[in-house]
């Protein structure tokens, strides 16, 4: 099952994972009644939220759950695999288990079950959680995605502004340059009227007076002034 699956059973189907939980089997590997030790071998998936410290109890395989007829204990040691479990009552339960290397024993941990249904909040925390990121790594994504087009989009419009201003530059050049032509055009006709006004000017010039002398005439008493 993909993880989406299970984050969707967790999320919908809660109640899927809380049935028997706290039971579980296991094999003897070796015993060691003199100390009370008992290792086990496990091999189901959730053996992985046994801790150290968790109180067990251990029964004969295919016989119905009895109160009087299992023996209790609490795991000193834990790998993946392996439990070590120390038996309280070990004369007691040497005589209702067959703890001989290689026998099958059924369990019943109630911490087992609570450190699952601890496991299961969390995952649903997770799951909704993983949730809300996966819908913005995707819009994220999209917008990833949607980068060359937009950089196109970009490109397109810059390139319609630029072509629209090089042609508006273009007509201005144009104006400016009709401008100038005209402005010269104008420039001369005007300096060649101001040239005929000077002209005239010049022709119609009047002296305050109409006295002038004569370079040779330096004795004051040859002339007078009119």
């Amino acid at each position: 099952m993909s993880y989406i699956l299970i984050l969707i059973s967790i999320l919908l189907f809660p109640s899927a994972f809380s049935a028997e939980l706290s039971h579980f089997s296991g094999r003897i590997l070796a015993s060691d009644f003199d100390s009370g030790f008992v290792k086990v071998k496990i091999d189901f998936s959730n053996g992985r939220f046994l801790k150290k410290g968790n109180k067990v109890q251990v029964w004969q395989p295919d016989v119905a759950y009895d109160e009087y007829r299992k023996c209790d204990g609490f795991i000193i040691g834990k790998t993946d695999k392996y439990i070590l479990i120390r038996l309280k009552e070990i004369v007691r339960c040497k005589t209702i288990v067959n703890f001989t290397g290689g026998q099958a024993v059924s369990m019943k941990s109630d911490q087992l079950e609570e450190n699952i249904q601890t496991a299961v909040e969390l995952n649903k925390i997770l799951a909704q959680k993983r949730l809300a990121l996966s819908s913005k790594a995707k819009t994220l994504k999209d917008l990833i995605d949607g980068h060359p087009e937009k950089v196109n989009a970009i490109n397109k419009k810059y390139d319609t502004l630029v072509k629209k201003l090089n042609y508006e530059w273009k007509l201005a050049l144009e104006k400016a340059e009709e401008e100038s032509i005209y402005n010269t055009q104008e420039y001369r006709n005007y300096a060649t009227r101001l040239d005929e006004v000077d002209f005239k000017t010049e022709q119609y010039h009047v002296e305050e007076d109409n006295f002038y002398t004569d370079r040779w005439s330096l004795d004051p008493s040859l002339y007078y002034k009119k």
